[in-house]
């Protein structure tokens, strides 16, 4: 599979993943979770978190395409230095998200556990809740694996170093060291 053909895959998946979080984030929709939280979360925060994560996932979207254009530029032959930087952002803007969705289970732990007492019929909504955004998150780190096997095949050994002595202390053990530069 080719470099390009690996980020449309990985811009497909993450398209996919962003209707589910859009679904899950948007109040109109009858059964997502944010419209089951408002009842018991404070509107700004929600606000909050959901123009936070509409943000992230259009910088996603946008560095995807980006590095999509890139690779087309490193197949003819440039250097892929600016390739593997935009790789490295994205892999930050999405432990930002993660770290957003983070946020959303603490608050529904935090929630569920001020409201399971009381509404004890609800616990199914929280539970649900909580296995949604655990799922999102699953997703996410699938994503940054797809990335870092990207990263890894821009990126080959240039020089390889090793030096090592053998002990001739009291348990005899040897010393090894080993360095690996990147080109």
């Amino acid at each position: 599979m080719s470099l390009i053909q690996t980020v449309d895959e990985i811009f497909d998946d993450f398209r996919q993943l962003e209707q589910h979080i859009i679904e899950e984030l948007n109040p109109e929709f009858e059964h997502s979770s944010v419209r089951l939280l408002s009842e018991f979360a404070p509107q700004e925060e929600l606000e909050t978190i959901r123009t936070r994560v509409y943000w992230l996932i259009q910088e996603i979207l946008e560095k995807l395409e980006s590095l999509r254009n890139s690779l087309a530029h490193i197949q003819n032959g440039e250097n892929s230095e600016g390739v593997k930087s935009e790789i490295l952002e994205l892999q930050s803007l999405l432990g930002r998200l993660a770290s957003v969705i983070t946020r959303i289970e603490n608050l529904i732990a935090l929630l569920s556990a001020r409201n399971a007492p009381q509404n004890a019929p609800q616990a199914g909504f929280w539970k649900k809740t909580k296995k949604v955004f655990s799922i999102i998150k699953r997703w996410l780190q699938g994503i940054s694996g797809q990335l870092w096997q990207l990263l890894s095949r821009l990126m080959t050994p240039k020089e390889w170093k090793l030096a090592g002595e053998l002990g001739t202390g009291v348990f005899g053990l040897a010393k090894a060291q080993v360095e690996v530069t990147f080109g």
